[in-house]
């Protein structure tokens, strides 16, 4: 590292780690360990920053699906930092994996609030609104997804689904498919 005291560095290396682990990209434990490496440096040199405290939830969510302490981190990384609108939108996804929807729906609208031009927070706003059944809402942040990113392609995917599970309609689904292979 160029700078071996950048706490931020440490913090955003371990989430790093964490998220190759979650989304399998390499799903082994000597991820998890790169992870915890990166966030025992950031927990020593910083250890009541706001960074810190994501890192930390970061990793008990997706390392050790420690949900408890997940929540805790994302609370007090929060409390030291209100206006980030990516921890807001964590709480969220904690939210939903614990099938609180209704609250990780609105955290979800309130870290879109604070930045309104994420297409990924559209993006899985429209996701949970889709689990609860509310199809014209999801659709329509579907819809602001795609607009606001067009070469993202999980909206477009979940919209097609979305055309099934509402309508039960084909046609629109392989529309919707169809474009996607336009914007691409």
């Amino acid at each position: 590292l160029l700078d071996p005291n950048f706490v931020q560095a440490y913090a955003r290396l371990s989430m790093a780690h964490a998220s190759a682990y979650w989304e399998h990209f390499d799903h082994t434990e000597e991820r998890i360990a790169k992870s915890k490496r990166a966030l025992e440096q950031a927990v020593e040199l910083g250890p009541d920053l706001p960074e810190t405290y994501f890192a930390l939830g970061v990793f008990y969510y997706h390392c050790q699906l420690d949900y408890k302490k997940a929540i805790s981190n994302f609370e007090l990384s929060l409390k030291k930092s209100p206006n980030n609108s990516e921890i807001v939108a964590y709480i969220g996804y904690l939210q939903r994996r614990l099938g609180k929807f209704i609250q990780a729906a609105e955290n979800l609208k309130r870290a879109l609030e604070m930045d309104p031009r994420s297409a990924l927070t559209c993006f899985n706003i429209g996701g949970t609104l889709m689990t609860m059944r509310n199809y014209r809402e999801a659709e329509r942040f579907y819809d602001r997804a795609i607009a606001l990113s067009p070469e993202f392609v999980h909206p477009y995917s979940n919209k097609a689904m979305l055309y099934l599970l509402w309508e039960g309609d084909t046609k629109k689904s392989k529309a919707v498919l169809e474009e996607t292979a336009k914007t691409l």
